[in-house]
């Protein structure tokens, strides 16, 4: 997967990782930041974008807002989601979402940034350079389990007349099949809506590890968008400590970095 990653010794820049494969395909802004150059103390440390993990909301405002000075917007073109492990998924980004019960947004025309809050789970980029619509879709196993990746492509395809084949689709750092181990019940979820063929968990004598990359593919693939145009960063969250947040590495206490995604302005200064 090609991505630009901004040197870690640029003080200005560094936290942000821009998706080249997108913002090469249109006039898309797509980034994940990471937990460098911030504000937070351990285990917050430092770029946290999390207000509800326990951190100090006046360092969130502070990580938030040089976000938003990196996007050249204001701090509340930034529109969060109440995010609930659900296959809700808004048709447009407005400031009427924020807060709101979902987890996913797509995008549209430019002034407003979808926004996605992950520590493990995948943050999923959708967008469609032909018609210049896009999505950004928090996706755990439940969410995968309800399909909102599926459904994701299918609002677009409804809504903005998107052609599958046309979308590309960017699977970002998120849990490893090395590290995510589930209980048996969460593997029997899956079997009856996956492909027999399909090898998404490795068992390890009594030990289940999931494979949500594989799963979030597959969903993609069902949907008809075409497997030369998906792209799965392979990194894992647990295994890179010093670049991101993991719940399940961390135990339960740690920041969140977020998936972001916007169109850039047409308009004529």
């Amino acid at each position: 997967m090609s991505i630009k990653v901004l040197s870690p010794n640029d003080t200005e820049e560094k936290g942000f990782i821009h998706i080249d494969i997108i913002e090469k395909s249109g006039p898309f802004i797509a980034l994940i930041t990471t937990r460098l150059g911030g504000v937070s103390p351990t285990p917050f440390d430092s770029f946290n974008m999390s207000d509800s993990v326990g951190d100090d909301p006046s360092f969130v405002e502070k990580n938030r807002w040089r976000l938003a000075n990196h996007l050249g917007v204001d701090v509340q073109r930034l529109i969060q989601l109440n995010q609930v492990h659900s296959a809700v998924i808004y048709e447009k980004t407005d400031p009427k979402n924020r807060g709101m019960l979902g987890d996913g947004q797509l995008v549209y025309r430019a002034g407003y940034f979808a926004v996605i809050s992950v520590a493990d789970c995948i943050p999923l980029f959708l967008v469609d350079p032909i018609r210049r619509v896009g999505g950004v879709i928090h996706a755990g196993w439940r969410g995968l389990h309800q399909s909102i990746i599926s459904k994701a492509v299918a609002k677009m395809r409804q809504v903005y007349g998107t052609d599958p084949n046309d979308v590309i689709a960017v699977v970002g750092p998120s849990i490893g099949p090395c590290h995510y181990e589930v209980q048996r019940d969460v593997i029997e979820k899956f079997n009856p809506i996956l492909n027999s063929e399909l090898t998404f968990y490795e068992q390890k004598e009594n030990r289940y590890f999931l494979n949500l990359w594989v799963i979030a593919r597959d969903q993609l693939i069902k949907e008809g968008v075409y497997p030369g145009r998906i792209y799965v960063q392979h990194e894992c969250t647990v295994c890179r400590p010093e670049l991101y947040f993991s719940h399940r590495g961390s135990h339960g206490k740690t920041g969140r970095i977020w998936a972001v995604l916007g169109l850039k302005s047409t308009e004529k200064s």
